[in-house]
């Protein structure tokens, strides 16, 4: 008699006892790499909301610069045109 084949004090035989705790031991095993799979995209997902927000706010930055910037421009631009009107 092979000694899978010999049966335990739960009702089965050695070879099912390791094969029933060799699937549990996968079904652990790929929870554990799901979560951790979850845990992965959850970091990424927070890295790339914190660059989202630099990005915007550094848009607003530039927007304001650039708003400034085309303000100059106009009041060069008018006194340029007024000083073509006195001519």
């Amino acid at each position: 008699m092979s000694p899978l084949t010999k049966e335990t004090k739960l009702g089965l035989n050695f070879g099912q006892v390791l094969t029933a705790l060799t699937l549990f031991a996968m079904i652990v095993g790929a929870w554990v790499n799901v979560k951790m799979d979850i845990a992965t995209l959850y970091e990424r997902t927070n890295n790339h909301e914190s660059a989202i927000i630099e990005i915007k706010k550094s848009m607003d930055d530039f927007k304001l610069d650039n708003k400034q910037d085309h303000k100059d421009l106009m009041k060069e631009l008018i006194k340029i045109g007024d000083n073509f009107k006195k001519k």
